[in-house]
């Protein structure tokens, strides 16, 4: 208790008013993953990933699956040299007509 601080003769020397209370506020940080360009402007390639045929079968019961849709996957920004364009991509979906109506009954 008796010990001297060696950091804080500055503040006890000094007359109360001339101390003042320093703060700030930090700035947020921008989020990342946010897109802020405006994709709307942009010319719009549809691009639709399909499966083979071969591949078009039920893991459940072996029938062959039936087209019912088409999932939209998400938006690629391309650059090229005095073109810039989006590419939407799709991917077709499938499904089971005979395992559907299992799950229905």
């Amino acid at each position: 208790m008796d010990q001297l601080s060696l950091f804080d003769e500055a503040e006890n020397e000094c007359e109360p008013e001339l101390l003042e209370d320093i703060s700030y506020t930090r700035a947020k940080k921008k989020q990342k993953g946010k897109n802020d360009i405006k994709l709307d402007n942009l010319k719009h390639v549809k691009k639709v990933y399909d499966i083979d045929e071969k591949d078009r079968v039920c893991d459940e019961c072996g029938s062959k699956l039936s087209y019912v849709g088409e999932e939209f996957v998400r938006h690629e920004v391309v650059y090229e040299p005095a073109k810039l364009y989006v590419k939407d991509i799709y991917r077709k979906t499938y499904e089971c007509r005979n395992c559907r109506k299992k799950e229905r009954q």
